[in-house]
């Protein structure tokens, strides 16, 4: 089993984060939040564990300004999963 770090946008960030991952993000924080959805019951299937990670757009365009990372969903899941670690190492 496997963890995977999901990057939970609250909905007054959303509009932030769609115009930093333009076409990655869909037009609506509903559809936004029914793929999430889908995505966490695959891998909830599947026997991983998918714990939340609150992200904020400031903070994940600084991250990717200094990893060289450009903005995409990929590079919001490595922020999470970020994220995540320096929340466990100040556990």
């Amino acid at each position: 089993m496997a963890t995977f770090y999901q990057p939970l946008i609250r909905s007054e960030d959303y509009q932030a984060f769609r115009r930093l991952l333009q076409a990655d993000l869909p037009d609506s924080f509903e559809v936004w939040g029914e793929m999430r959805f889908e995505r966490l019951a695959k891998l909830r299937n599947a026997g991983h564990d998918t714990p939340d990670i609150e992200v904020n757009p400031t903070e994940f365009i600084a991250h990717c300004h200094a990893t060289g990372q450009n903005p995409s969903l990929h590079a919001l899941w490595n922020f999470a999963f970020d994220v995540a670690q320096r929340q466990n190492n100040h556990a």
